[in-house]
Parts: C-alpha cells; sequence; structure tokens
C-alpha cells in the first residue's frame, strides 16, 4: 500500500546540508498497524509530510497504492489527502462549533447532501462512543473525548489510511489507552494505521509491528516489536 524506496530529505542550514531522512526504504502493507517512533529530531514528522505530499523528498519515489506522490501535482495532492484521515495531538476542532457540527463540516465542505451528512456523523459518533455529547462544543469536552471528535471526523472519507501523529500526547494514560484501543478497532476494521509516537508504554503493550527512526534512517523494523532506543 505504501512504499518507500531510497528516500532521502536534506534541508539546508547555514549553508550546511542536514538529512533529516536518508535512504529511507520502507514498505507498509493494507490493513498494518504501525507504531512509528523515535526520539524529537528522527525524522518522524518528515516521514509523514512526504507521505501526504506536503514536502517533497530530495531523492527516492514514494508511491501510494501504486501511485508515485513525488509526481503527483500540487493541485491534484487533495485527490491524495482524500484518501488519507489526519490525527493530531492538539485535536484541531472548531471551537463555535459542537462536536457533530465538527465532523459535518468535513462533509459540508465536500458538497455532500444534507441527509447524508447527518447519517454519517451519527454512525461515527457511535463508532466513536460519543454519541451522547454530540451538542457540546469543545470546551465542554475532556481530552480523551475531543480526541475521539478528531478522530471521527478523520474517517469522514473513509480513508484507506489514518495517520495518527502523537494522538496521545496531551492525554492522562486511562484516556491515552482509550483512543488507542479506538484506532485498534478501526485497524481491525481493515484502515491502515500509521501511530507516530513518543510514548512507550503504548508501543509496548500494542504489540504490533515497530518501526524505529534514529538521525534519518530506519535503525530497526519488528513485526511485533518494542520501543527500545
Amino acid at each position: 500500500m505504501i512504499l518507500f524506496k531510497e528516500v532521502s530529505k536534506v534541508y539546508k542550514i547555514n549553508d550546511k546540508e542536514i538529512f533529516a531522512l536518508r535512504d529511507v526504504n520502507l514498505e507498509i502493507k493494507k490493513s498494518e498497524f504501525v507504531s512509528l517512533v523515535g526520539k524529537s529530531g528522527a525524522g518522524k514528522t518528515t516521514l509523514l509530510n512526504l507521505l501526504i505530499g506536503q514536502e517533497r523528498p530530495d531523492r527516492g519515489r514514494i508511491f501510494f497504492e501504486e501511485v508515485d506522490i513525488t509526481k503527483i501535482p500540487s493541485r491534484k495532492l487533495f485527490l491524495l489527502r482524500q484518501k488519507i484521515g489526519m490525527v493530531f495531538q492538539d485535536f484541531r476542532l472548531l471551537a463555535n462549533k459542537t462536536a457533530s457540527e465538527n465532523i459535518a463540516f468535513a462533509l459540508e465542505v465536500a458538497g455532500f447532501p444534507q441527509r447524508e451528512v447527518k447519517k454519517l456523523v451519527e454512525q461515527l459518533l457511535i463508532l466513536v462512543g460519543m454519541k451522547e455529547k454530540a451538542d457540546n462544543f469543545p470546551f465542554e469536552l475532556s481530552g480523551g473525548e475531543k480526541q475521539r471528535i478528531a478522530i471521527a471526523r478523520a474517517l469522514v472519507r473513509q480513508p484507506d489510511l489514518i495517520i495518527a501523529d502523537e494522538p496521545t500526547g496531551n492525554l492522562d494514560p486511562i484516556n491515552s489507552w482509550e483512543i488507542i484501543n479506538l484506532l485498534l478497532k478501526i485497524n481491525e476494521l481493515g484502515t491502515t494505521v500509521i501511530l507516530a509516537t513518543h510514548d512507550k508504554e503504548v508501543v509496548n503493550k500494542v504489540k504490533k509491528r515497530v518501526v524505529i527512526l534514529e538521525d534519518g534512517m530506519i535503525i530497526k523494523d519488528d513485526k511485533e516489536g518494542r520501543y527500545i532506543l
């Protein structure tokens, strides 16, 4: 489903070349759950930005469902991103909209009929266990509840891939594990999940594939790995 072939990304800082990624080879199959780990500056964010076309590699090629992302014109990247749902550490919910309106907004912008929007929003609220909080505004929700709504919003287009970038970074251990269980449930339904995280305990409990980055290189890739640095 996803293939990085000899991918490098270089930034120039004060006339020096700094490798964010160096000759990365990575293959992720459909319906896999992959924990992407590494210290700050290891290259995780760069790898994810390359995958969604936000940045371009200096060398190498990146494929998503057999399409070479490096050759997609900027004006057509939205077609790629429709197949990818993003979940962030800071939730990124609209403060002036309720939980259901935050989910509906992404569908309305895409031109979905109102009847279909209402049906899909209700289904997603049930999936993430937030039906009873549909009319609450973000300030009325806990961190874990906000993240559940953010996940529901990421699922509105039924994406093939969910990228969760530090989704538990602002949560306590109990809420963190509830969010991870939700991502595991989504994965069991067939959606590929990439979890970028610093949370050693979460990675070790999940017992899924672990890809470890260090200094822009993959130093370990275990099918059922642990967070080892």
